[in-house]
């Protein structure tokens, strides 16, 4: 397992600045959840986009639409998904039986 995983079930923002939440609360027919880089079925067309809590302001949650997305990826100096395929982790047994009892 890697020493510094990229995910993460901890909610706490403090500590999980550079990671991947994985809500697993959210499992019910009233609570949802969009994958990154999706469009929503929303006014404007705005786009389900991942960004670093540094680059979010105030004004900037509204701006990410089917219009603007593909301009703010082609600027974007990296791909942002480079290390997905690389990273390996086991979900722990005390983990998985958490789960399982919720």
């Amino acid at each position: 397992m890697r020493a510094n995983p990229l995910y993460t079930t901890r909610f706490a923002k403090r500590g999980r600045e550079s990671k991947i939440l994985i809500d697993y609360l959210r499992n019910n027919r009233t609570n949802t959840s969009v994958a990154a880089f999706s469009l929503r079925a929303r006014a404007g067309a705005p786009v389900s986009m991942p960004v670093r809590w540094d680059r979010l302001t105030p004004g900037s949650l509204g701006s990410f639409t089917i219009s603007t997305v593909l301009h703010r990826l082609a600027r974007l100096r990296s791909d942002p998904w480079r290390d997905y395929w690389k990273c390996r982790q086991r979900i722990s047994d005390a983990a998985m039986r958490a789960v399982e009892r919720l």
